[in-house]
């Protein structure tokens, strides 16, 4: 690694790639806040499976700001054209989530310092995820919508989500992943079920 007026390079770019993402979110925030909460919590969740994994620290920073931008196409998209839809075909709705999709990976793509992560934020939407710091944030995003708050709802619980997310493993998530998010929070989850 280089070393720049004694901070080691990687750690310049992790925090100009950190800047560069909060600004995104930001712009998000001032769209939809539960939106950007939700991004920052997936990041979160992701840079701890991440950690949970024996992932190098470039590779879990990068989970988490993969994880982070995944719904920063919502600056452009706006969250309330799904809302709006209401019971619309399933193609409608595949159309506005394929838009939302398109405007993250362009949105990424042109902020230089995460530019490189841009492939990464679309393939979230994907079936075939082809980096393993984008399965993490997929699991992550799961994790995080499957236990959050929504308007009207109340999330599952922490085991409820492991299960779910468990039983997909294999077919739409990682094993590894879905297995460090076990190992993680799983022992809270239990905790938590003992004390309710």
């Amino acid at each position: 690694m280089h070393k720049t007026k004694g901070v080691c390079s990687s750690s310049v770019d992790d925090a100009a790639r950190t800047m560069a993402a909060a600004g995104l979110v930001q712009r998000l925030a001032a769209r939809d806040v539960e939106l950007a909460e939700h991004s920052l919590a997936t990041g979160a969740v992701a840079a701890r499976l991440a950690l949970q994994m024996g992932l190098e620290p470039p590779e879990i920073v990068e989970a988490a700001l993969i994880g982070t931008l995944h719904e920063v196409g919502a600056i452009v998209v706006a969250p309330a054209a799904l809302d709006g839809l209401g019971f619309a075909s399933a193609s409608e709705v595949l159309r506005v989530q394929r838009a939302e999709r398109r405007a993250a990976v362009a949105l990424v793509r042109a902020t230089p310092a995460i530019a490189d992560l841009a492939d990464a934020v679309g393939s979230v939407f994907d079936d075939l995820v082809p980096t393993l710091t984008a399965r993490i944030a997929i699991v992550a995003d799961q994790f995080d919508y499957l236990t959050r708050w929504v308007p009207g709802q109340r999330g599952l619980s922490i085991g409820q989500a492991i299960v779910i997310l468990e039983r997909h493993a294999g077919v739409r998530y990682d094993r590894r992943v879905v297995q460090a998010l076990a190992a993680t929070y799983g022992s809270a989850a239990r905790r938590l079920e003992r004390q309710a």
